[in-house]
């Protein structure tokens, strides 16, 4: 798996792409809340378009959902998009906004990148989103 941060002004989109084992979706997102312009950004666009195949399972986003009560006291205002269009990619995905387990970051999916950036802008969903929960 490879992934790159690319910081904006007031966000920051994250790319993963190929074979994306647990531990490195759990380590992309700790190398992002670790990074000292996490705090001011308003939205994370998490691209997992180019994952070609991947081991990431229900404990990982349990993790990661427990990291992000970490992460929301540096900020608490972060939105969050996924792109993605493998469903069962998708799926895994909306365990993270299951109501037991009380993840202060809500999450979207959308089916393109540039869906995902025109919602970043709006309040409003729009058509092409696909709600996480």
């Amino acid at each position: 798996m490879s992934y790159h941060i690319t910081w904006e002004p007031r966000g920051a989109l994250k790319t993963l792409t190929g074979f994306v084992t647990g531990r490195e979706f759990r380590d992309s997102i700790d190398d992002l809340c670790m990074d000292e312009r996490f705090a001011g950004i308003d939205w994370l666009i998490c691209d997992l378009t180019g994952v070609t195949a991947h081991s990431i399972d229900r404990q990982d986003v349990i993790d990661v959902v427990a990291m992000s009560h970490g992460s929301k006291q540096i900020n608490p205002r972060l939105r969050v998009h996924i792109v993605a269009t493998d469903p069962d990619l998708i799926n895994l995905l909306q365990l993270a906004n299951d109501p037991d387990l009380n993840n202060p970051y809500r999450s979207s999916a959308y089916a393109t990148l540039e869906s995902a950036r025109q919602d970043r802008k709006s309040t409003r969903l729009n058509s092409s989103h696909i709600p996480l929960s």
